[in-house]
């Protein structure tokens, strides 16, 4: 009979149980390639620290965001366009589904196709603030500003830079980020709904980037709901996708045909009525005609007249554009990624005859997410070819590389911090409403009856846009309907440019000639409430 192998082992051998020399015991293979030929870490594990400072960092400016707006709502810095959402979102919260904005006389769909109010008009259902609103935005301005991190997280663990300079090149997109002035520009410019879309897109973009493509469709949703600005977002992701690679590409083409068709489906129903307007320059129009007659008028307008369009962006617009991209490293729109959203979305607005749909932050605020996200793939790919590359093993070569590339990261934030003081002295603040007139403007909201009519200055319109029929007065002798058997008048020579006082005093005493009362008057403010006789459909002020 033959002997069993002995299974105690000899007393220099490696037990059978342990890992050879050299092994990973955390669960990563380290027996394939080298880091240097592109090993990926394992997601969630590597550079957790990283995600867990991503957050901490949008948390603490989530709360600084908040603080901003809470500060411009109770100072009721808050002009038109919050009084136009803040006048849709009360209808719909309290049942009526079609709301009818009286600051614009138009169904409030037509706007923009802004369908993100009505889910959002839930809210009001425990919470019936418009405060609620701002809320919202600062949530989508963190957030985006986070997931763009993650984003950026991701893609650099894919790299191999090595651990310092993965996270130094992290942390300086976190800092680029949290210092780009636009964000907080954003916060005191009433509310829309261009942010909230900016971190759907910026969700999807990173899921598609991903491979995880299911979940991708809820975000493109959320983008939808934005309206003619979501569908932009759509048809940009869908760009990069197509411009990517092969992984993404048959997807890519049908976010393109989604982001189309949406786009074409709202202006068939001539439903984005506030920002089509500003295209009939295109087609030798002062105005477009509804529908798809407007869309044939648009296309053969630029079909007939190329040269418009490109004389518009290249001899009027390329400043405003360079601007939009240098907070976020502007070599990012050279990334397929960092390409898309960005060149569709500033086309779009560069093609816009009135000028200040290049300036105000809101309106193009997704550029910067996809820019700095394109410019740290790009520096990320540079030190990685240095770390692969004989000639630059030297020390001093490589530290060359690594410290101009950083150096780009850290100019790119100076040159954003420019805009700080521009920003906040003037430019996207309405025009601070002192202490004592923003409690006369209290009061006199309080007093005003639900039902009740509101004639109101444009500049400080925004939260009395939470009633039914809300009016704007903008210049002297103006007419308005009667539309309730309460009328409440705000004048103020302050806050009601271009009204001075003398016209102001005197609409003032012809309503009280009429048998108006007064609600409030002190600190630049007086209010009136006024029940129109029987019988009367219209009156003028002043």
């Amino acid at each position: 009979m033959s002997e069993l192998p002995s299974t105690t082992p000899a007393p220099n051998a490696t037990p059978a149980l342990l890992p050879p020399v050299g092994c990973a015991t955390d669960g990563v293979d380290r027996t394939g390639p080298s880091p240097a030929r592109g090993t990926q870490h394992a997601p969630g594990r590597s550079w957790r620290y990283l995600r867990v400072t991503g957050v901490a960092v949008a948390i603490v400016q989530f709360a600084v965001l908040l603080t901003i707006s809470l500060f411009f709502y109770g100072r009721f810095d808050l002009g038109i366009d919050f009084a136009i959402f803040n006048q849709a979102w009360t209808e719909i919260g309290r049942g009526h589904l079609d709301p009818f904005t009286t600051l614009q006389g138009l169904p409030f769909y037509t706007l923009n196709f802004d369908l993100l109010m009505w889910p959002l008009a839930l809210v009001h259902l425990v919470v019936s603030s418009p405060a609620v609103l701002l809320w919202v935005q600062d949530l989508a301005l963190a957030g985006t500003g986070l997931v763009c991190f993650l984003w950026i997280v991701d893609m650099l663990e894919r790299r191999p830079m090595g651990r310092t300079g993965v996270s130094v090149l992290a942390l300086l997109a976190l800092a680029l980020w949290v210092a780009n002035p636009a964000t907080y520009a954003v916060a005191n410019q009433d509310f829309h709904t261009e942010p909230i879309g900016a971190l759907f897109a910026v969700l999807a973009a990173r899921d598609l980037w991903g491979g995880r493509f299911r979940r991708t469709w809820w975000w493109i949703g959320g983008c939808l709901l934005c309206g003619d600005n979501g569908g932009l977002y759509v048809l940009g992701i869908g760009l990069s996708c197509v411009l990517a690679g092969r992984a993404t590409r048959r997807r890519g083409v049908l976010l393109l045909v989604v982001g189309l068709a949406w786009m074409v489906l709202i202006d068939v129903a001539g439903a984005n009525i506030a920002s089509r307007g500003g295209y009939a320059w295109l087609a030798g129009r002062s105005v477009l005609p509804s529908g798809f007659a407007g869309a044939v008028a648009l296309l053969g307008g630029v079909a007939e007249h190329p040269s418009r369009p490109l004389q518009m962006v290249f001899h009027r617009r390329i400043s405003p554009l360079y601007g939009w991209l240098r907070p976020g490293g502007v070599i990012g729109l050279l990334n397929p990624w960092g390409f898309g959203v960005p060149a569709v979305v500033l086309l779009a607005a560069a093609l816009q005859q009135n000028p200040i749909f290049l300036d105000v932050q809101f309106q193009s605020y997704v550029v910067y997410a996809f820019v700095l996200f394109g410019t740290c793939a790009i520096v990320s790919s540079v030190l990685s070819f240095t770390r692969g590359r004989r000639l630059l093993r030297a020390p001093y070569l490589r530290s060359a590389a690594v410290v101009g590339s950083i150096a780009l990261v850290i100019g790119c934030a100076f040159v954003a911090t420019e805009g700080f003081p521009e920003i906040f002295s003037g430019h996207a603040i309405v025009g601070e409403v002192a202490p004592g007139a923003a409690s006369a403007l209290g009061q006199t909201l309080s007093e005003t009856p639900r039902t009740a009519e509101v004639v109101v200055p444009t500049v400080i319109a925004g939260r009395f846009g939470s009633r039914r029929y809300v009016d704007l007065y903008a210049a002297a002798g103006e007419g308005f309907a009667v539309d309730s058997r309460q009328i409440v008048v705000v004048l103020s020579a302050s806050y009601g440019a271009p009204i001075t006082a003398a016209e102001a005093w005197s609409a003032g005493r012809q309503l009280r000639r009429d048998g108006a009362r007064t609600l409030v008057d002190r600190d630049g403010i007086w209010a009136l409430i006024w029940r129109p006789p029987a019988g009367t459909t219209s009156f003028h002020l002043g």
